[in-house]
């Protein structure tokens, strides 16, 4: 275990500065987090009451007893729209000398959320993604390439830091283009590949046979089960699940342990909830809305940020000795669904139609247009069989009955649609390029 030069007396477990330790399950501790939860939250809320960019919001609430975790639901939610400040940078609550790197949202969803950091925050960033990687084996024998990039995106930078540290020879693949990513693969045999779920995907569609990798580690974009069996596969590899996203710290907020029943949540730093569309608290094991308060960040803590991603919580013990709480693999995001002719359609619906049918799919979007009065929905998926009218003709069918809606189906050879790297897009909607004129 490494010492730590500022480790405090009253925190023997190092969970508020902490102790960058790996956590076997003969390491983690059995104790109750919430007092050390609480003070951190609490001490979030003094520094967000003095802030001036978040006095209005926070001061009512720097002197509030929290008795349990429940307590959590007295205090107000942040949102995107409260990180949407200008100038950037002015909401974090420090020096802005103080601050040594910057990173933003992918932009999916909405203007780019800015985040930055402290020399603090990056070593707690590189830390819980540590504890992850360290979790499935990642160790000073591992052979690891990255394709995720290696820039405002902080995937690449969360995954490369902590296997680093960790020991690890690390490839940064970034964004190199595919061929030259398989080339160094076919080439320096890593153990460990560092991808995006669809692209991973792509490359074995595109470019197999590829030489068989250890162990993957995955995240940026909701996947299934049934993408995990294909990768499992292609590669002959472990496929694992990650979780994170830049408004809270990047990668590292969740991970996988080798059971893969659940994502571990670093709850010693991030304190998760699920609410309901209304903003109301649910039981352990109700799918809904996950929320984080993130108080241990020195740059911009975070009170209940409403993340927008569909999961349910889980707190019994894992086999595998952790107590950390564990997040079922996100099913997708609230704001990803679109009505189509007054029906929502979510693409978490079309994945599980494509899941249970016998064919074997690559990559596929939805793609929505307007050329008449009444919108058009098809999907367009890769297969290996694209030739065949009567398998378009039978997943039409599946997939009806999955949405309740009429659905157009174009099927393509593997390889053909377009994948940067980086997250997939599952919807195209072109309605608005195209209006329908009367």
């Amino acid at each position: 275990m490494w010492s730590h030069p500022h480790r405090k007396t009253d925190d023997p477990q190092g969970l508020l500065m902490g102790t960058p330790r790996i956590l076997e399950p003969t390491q983690e501790s059995h104790h109750d987090p919430w007092p050390l939860q609480r003070a951190a939250i609490q001490d979030a809320l003094s520094r967000l009451g003095r802030d001036p960019a978040h006095r209005e919001r926070f001061a009512p609430w720097m002197n509030l007893a929290l008795h349990t975790p429940a307590d959590l639901a007295q205090l107000p939610f942040t949102t995107r729209a409260h990180l949407q400040v200008d100038p950037p940078l002015s909401d974090h609550g420090v020096p802005k000398s103080d601050i040594v790197r910057v990173h933003a949202s992918s932009g999916t969803t909405g203007n780019r959320t800015i985040s930055g950091y402290t020399a603090a925050d990056l070593n707690l960033w590189t830390r819980m993604v540590a504890r992850g990687l360290a979790a499935l084996g990642v160790d000073r024998e591992s052979v690891v390439y990255s394709t995720l990039a290696h820039g405002l995106f902080t995937g690449g930078f969360g995954f490369h830091q902590a296997a680093t540290m960790l020991g690890a020879t690390v490839i940064p693949g970034g964004q190199a283009r595919s061929a030259t990513h398989v080339d160094l693969i076919r080439r320096l045999q890593p153990t460990v590949l560092f991808s995006t779920p669809s692209y991973a995907l792509h490359l074995a569609d595109r470019f197999s046979p590829l030489p068989p990798v250890t162990l993957g580690v995955f995240g940026a974009e909701p996947w299934s089960e049934a993408d995990r069996k294909r990768l499992e596969a292609l590669w002959g590899m472990r496929a694992h699940d990650t979780y994170g996203l830049s408004e809270v710290i990047g990668p590292g907020v969740a991970f996988e342990c080798p059971y893969g029943q659940g994502m571990h949540i670093n709850s010693d730093h991030f304190i998760p909830e699920i609410i309901d569309e209304s903003g109301t608290p649910l039981p352990a094991g109700t799918w809904g809305e996950l929320v984080l308060t993130a108080p241990t960040r020195h740059a911009r803590p975070l009170i209940r940020y409403r993340t927008g991603d569909r999961t349910r919580l889980d707190f019994s013990p894992c086999p595998c000795g952790r107590t950390l709480p564990r997040m079922a693999r996100i099913r997708d995001r609230v704001d990803n669904m679109k009505v189509v002719r007054g029906v929502n359609v979510r693409p978490t619906d079309v994945a599980e139609a494509l899941a249970a049918h016998p064919a074997e799919f690559g990559s596929w979007l939805l793609e929505v247009t307007r050329p008449g009065a009444l919108d058009v929905l098809t999907l367009v998926a890769e297969c290996e069989e694209s030739g065949r009218p009567e398998l378009a003709r039978d997943l039409q069918k599946a997939v009806r009955a999955a949405l309740g809606l009429t659905v157009q189906v174009r099927l393509e050879t593997l390889g053909t649609l377009p994948h940067t790297g980086g997250k997939t897009h599952r919807w195209k909607d072109l309605r608005l390029t195209k209006p329908h004129r009367t």
